[in-house]
């Protein structure tokens, strides 16, 4: 599906034209040998893909301690990614 929205050249994907894009995330590599979630999800559907996402999601809000805020935003994401990167 990256194939079809952004298109992949030797398992990179420029997102160079993204605006605000910090420099690092300019050009991603996607490789089934090295992220796991994407070996298990890269031959299947965008339903498919968002019920594993949703699963993801759920499993990692279980794990974070009690008190903190639930994740329902992309904006809510990269805040507690910025503050996991913090600690």
């Amino acid at each position: 599906m990256v194939h079809e929205l952004l298109g992949i050249n030797n398992n990179r994907i420029d997102l160079s034209r993204v605006p605000g894009i910090s420099r690092e995330l300019k050009e991603v590599v996607l490789s089934a040998e090295n992220d796991q979630f994407y070996a298990n999800n890269m031959y299947l559907n965008f339903g498919e893909i968002g019920t594993n996402i949703r699963n993801l999601m759920e499993d990692f809000q279980k794990k974070k301690p009690k008190g903190q805020q639930k994740l329902e935003s992309i904006a809510d994401m990269k805040v507690s990614g910025r503050q996991i990167l913090q600690q």
